[in-house]
């Protein structure tokens, strides 16, 4: 997965973000900071919407945090995205079907954050790291 990055203002305190665009989904990705300072990414839908935001943690996170489904360009994509764990270094990602199973390698975003996304429309995700799955049910978008 090929993203493409530029860099964006935030309109308030004149901090440099980047924005990374997904090419299959049309969505986009915000890396930015938290409150506290901490690494934070913003998901934002092919409109705009902002569809969900989190921040790094030292608590164990959420391997896996959200899975959507959607159409763009007349064809259709399954886009995941979650947290890489402390310690961690690599996370595998597989959009499942009910007899298909094709892994995507993600794509690790400020350290922090990962995002995978894939051609076609995948009704479950499973996401592992040091052998600890995570899965969830894709939503529509």
């Amino acid at each position: 997965m090929l993203l493409k990055s530029k860099s964006i203002n935030d309109g308030h305190a004149g901090v440099d973000l980047r924005e990374l665009s997904l090419p299959l989904s049309g969505w986009s990705l915000r890396i930015g900071r938290s409150g506290e300072r901490r690494p934070a990414l913003a998901v934002y839908d092919s409109d705009g919407h902002c569809v969900d935001a989190m921040a790094s943690s030292f608590l164990a996170p959420a391997l896996l945090r959200d899975v959507r489904h959607g159409d763009h360009g007349g064809k259709r994509w399954t886009l995941a995205w979650g947290k890489v764990p402390r310690g961690v270094e690599d996370v595998h990602v597989a959009f499942r079907l009910p007899r298909r199973v094709q892994p995507v390698p993600p794509v690790i975003v400020a350290d922090h954050f990962w995002v995978a996304e894939t051609e076609g429309r995948f009704k479950h995700v499973a996401a592992f790291a040091d052998g600890s799955p995570w899965c969830l049910r894709a939503q529509g978008a």
